[in-house]
């Protein structure tokens, strides 16, 4: 059975196709936990990051699937389609860097003994990942030290994304026919 970004789903004998199986697996598997037990105490809240996080990734997989529709018809495009490319590329960027603090979020609902819930930054992937660097390894999951490393990805994508959300710059896409390419700058004055 076909399933969201091209990849495959294969049903246990058993199983019934359920509504979580037109998401990603992640946001699946932490549905299947809520169902298991729904009177837990973060039941709600995960559920709801799940739906967030699978919102989230999805728009950026239509974001970047027209991206590359664009890019597709750059040989015979004028530059008319350029602002909808750029429009589209600062949307693919802003619900990437969305979907990561929610990730964030999730962290802090599974990776954290309760008490320690209220002292990790959830809001913000970045602020999460800084504050698990400065030692508080010790105080994660093993599942989770990952985040412990420098993660140059999210790095640039941090930047990017503050460069668009907070300091006014733009997306600047051009295209030599064959291909479009971009970069972030400051809007001219």
């Amino acid at each position: 059975m076909p399933r969201t970004l091209g990849t495959f789903l294969k049903l246990r004998p058993n199983e019934k196709f359920n509504r979580y199986h037109y998401y990603l697996q992640l946001p699946d598997q932490l549905m299947d936990v809520v169902e298991r037990d729904p009177n837990a105490p973060q039941a709600e809240r995960i559920a709801e990051l799940a739906h967030s996080f699978a919102h989230d990734m999805l728009t950026v997989a239509v974001l970047a699937s027209r991206c590359l529709w664009y890019e597709a018809l750059a040989p015979d495009s004028r530059s008319g389609d350029l602002p909808a490319v750029s429009t589209d590329l600062e949307a693919y960027f802003l619900f990437l860097k969305a979907a990561c603090d929610v990730l964030a979020e999730l962290t802090v609902e599974l990776a954290f003994e309760p008490k320690m819930r209220g002292q990790a930054p959830s809001g913000s992937f970045h602020d999460l990942t800084r504050w698990i660097i400065r030692d508080n390894t010790k105080r994660i999951d093993s599942r989770f030290h990952f985040l412990a490393a420098e993660l140059e990805w999210f790095n640039e994508l941090h930047g990017i994304r503050t460069n668009l959300a907070h300091r006014g710059y733009d997306t600047l896409v051009y295209t030599n026919r064959v291909t479009l390419s971009f970069r972030v700058g400051p809007t001219s004055k």
